[in-house]
């Protein structure tokens, strides 16, 4: 089971793209010094993750690792209580106040992840006024984070599910809430994956952030 379970038809972009203004023009050196670290930490190194990873990345390796969990509750070949402990593993990667943790687990979840993410967003959107891209990447995140608490639900429930069928349909579920949550939702059939409507996901918020990793100005 891939992140597109079900096939998106037609091209998927986000909306209204337009750049207005360049990051960072006219502030402060200091001020420029704290947007590039915001951005650094969202990119490429936060100061909480000893991988030297940014929250960004830490969330892509936490959807893969959900999904490689949701993939094996998934096999035919797993019964009810092989169900539902794979989902217990893809909840702690989701979110580690949930589910069970396995050897090695991170200790961010990919919600954790986006919030930290979503806060690094915020703390330079006062700097890089006039940048819609910061925007375009808060609202990516913030939407990421709802599709992720629908997954949650999701697998909370399979943990005490009355039968493998139950289960299964929680299993299919959850990778749904996944894939929107990565891939984004074009909810309104458009075939454009529009921030402003709530239907971006991880993608978007990356391609939106990655524009911004160009140095800031300093004055």
């Amino acid at each position: 089971m891939r992140y597109l379970i079900s096939a998106v038809v037609g091209l998927v972009a986000l909306a209204g793209s337009c750049h207005a203004g360049e990051p960072g023009a006219a502030i402060a050196s200091g001020d420029a010094a704290a947007a590039r670290s915001a951005l650094t930490a969202m990119l490429s190194a936060a100061p909480d993750i000893p991988q030297g990873k940014g929250y960004l990345a830490v969330a892509r390796d936490q959807a893969d690792t959900v999904q490689r969990r949701l993939d094996a509750a998934a096999a035919p070949d797993q019964d009810k209580a092989s169900v539902v402990r794979r989902v217990g593993e893809a909840l702690h990667a989701l979110d580690p106040n949930y589910g069970v943790a396995v050897s090695g687990a991170a200790d961010y979840g990919l919600r954790q992840a986006l919030v930290k993410a979503e806060a690094s967003a915020k703390a330079s959107a006062p700097l890089l006024k006039g940048d819609a891209r910061l925007e375009q990447v808060v609202a990516a995140l913030e939407a990421a984070q709802s599709r992720v608490d629908e997954a949650v639900d999701f697998g909370r429930a399979v943990m005490v599910s009355p039968s493998e069928d139950v289960a299964r349909q929680g299993v299919r579920a959850m990778g749904i809430a996944l894939q929107r949550a990565v891939d984004g939702w074009d909810r309104d059939g458009t075939h454009v994956i529009d921030w402003r409507r709530g239907e971006a996901g991880l993608n978007q918020a990356e391609a939106a952030a990655k524009g911004l990793a160009e140095p800031v100005p300093s004055h």
